[in-house]
């Protein structure tokens, strides 16, 4: 073979891997995208340090870590913000993040009532392995509570406008003495002089 047809081949080889490497897949076909500055990590739905990261495939993530944490006068719990769960319906497929365990999961819907004060309560249950546990949330106008179980604990949430916090009954549980009573006896008032029923004989 000549110089110009080896050149031809090599100039057809060179052609050709850059048409493969053209067709291959993008970083965001196969799941594994670089995150660059100010991207929304996908596990934590916070901003990233710039490096890569695989985001989850899955229901669309809607209890997310918040940073920074604004909320004010609690010294306890980690900040998290929750989207609107009122549009939530039995069926539905979500996921959320629970900051304790630096975990993601995901679960459905199985519920969805509605009080006579025109409050949401949403019940379903979060795949942890192999087990279901239980999760409710009870949606009002402004504010949600909500109770999440998990293999590892019992999690409590509030949030007001969508940003509020997470704290493990554990650590709920720290401060109490159950050893005390959990009610309260209030003294008797005393009567003034011109209510007082005079004895009988």
């Amino acid at each position: 073979m000549n110089k110009s047809g080896i050149a031809g081949v090599v100039l057809f080889l060179v052609a050709l891997i850059g048409f493969l490497l053209f067709l291959s897949p993008s970083p965001d076909q196969t799941g594994q995208a670089v995150s660059e500055l100010g991207e929304l990590d996908s596990v934590t739905g916070n901003k990233t340090d710039g490096k890569s990261v695989i985001p989850v495939k899955g229901p669309e993530m809607v209890l997310r870590l918040a940073a920074p944490l604004e909320t004010e006068g609690h010294s306890k719990g980690i900040g998290i913000e929750l989207d609107d769960l009122s549009g939530l319906e039995a069926g539905d497929a979500i996921a959320v993040y629970v900051p304790e365990e630096k975990q993601r999961y995901t679960g459905d819907v199985s519920e969805v009532n509605t009080t006579s004060a025109g409050n949401q309560v949403i019940t379903g249950f979060l795949e942890v392995g192999k087990n279901r546990h239980r999760f409710i949330f009870t949606v009002g106008r402004h504010q949600t509570f909500g109770t999440i179980q998990t293999g590892q604990g019992r999690y409590q949430l509030e949030t007001r406008n969508g940003v509020g916090r997470i704290i493990s009954v554990a650590t709920i549980n720290e401060q109490l003495d159950f050893s005390q009573p959990d009610y309260v006896i209030p003294e008797r008032r005393a009567l003034p002089p011109e209510e007082t029923v005079p004895e009988r004989n």
